[in-house]
């Protein structure tokens, strides 16, 4: 979609994680390179959480380790209800924050950009 002389917006189709070159296209049928290219990110996979057992006092340290994180500015750490900080590490590494809870078992959920990472939660 043309927002101005200088802008356009697009929606990108569902596509595997990878560098693509980007064209443009003024006819649909006719298209030119840009020189420009866009990175699609895996939403990354959590496959464990260390310590599997925490304080119920805020601020615990909890690692989430798995594969294919993406640095974010929208990263976030679940854990049941509750939302807390989350720390981008490295590609295979997240550090959430517990928030004050209750003795019980609490499920962790891993966001990045409003997605759960797979599996869900653990």
């Amino acid at each position: 979609r043309v927002s101005s002389s200088s802008m356009v917006k697009c929606v990108t189709p569902a596509h595997d994680a990878g560098a693509v070159s980007i064209q443009t296209s003024q006819n649909g049928v006719d298209f030119e390179s840009t020189g420009v290219s866009f990175t699609f990110g895996g939403l990354g996979s959590v496959t464990a959480v260390e310590p599997s057992v925490a304080s119920t006092l805020p601020g615990s340290s909890v690692t989430v380790i798995g594969r294919d994180f993406a640095r974010s500015a929208h990263l976030e750490c679940w854990f049941g209800s509750q939302r807390s900080a989350a720390q981008y590490v490295s590609s295979s590494m997240i550090l959430c924050r517990t928030r004050a809870s209750a003795i019980g078992n609490l499920s962790l959920s891993v966001y990045s950009e409003g997605s759960a990472l797979s599996p869900g939660s653990v």
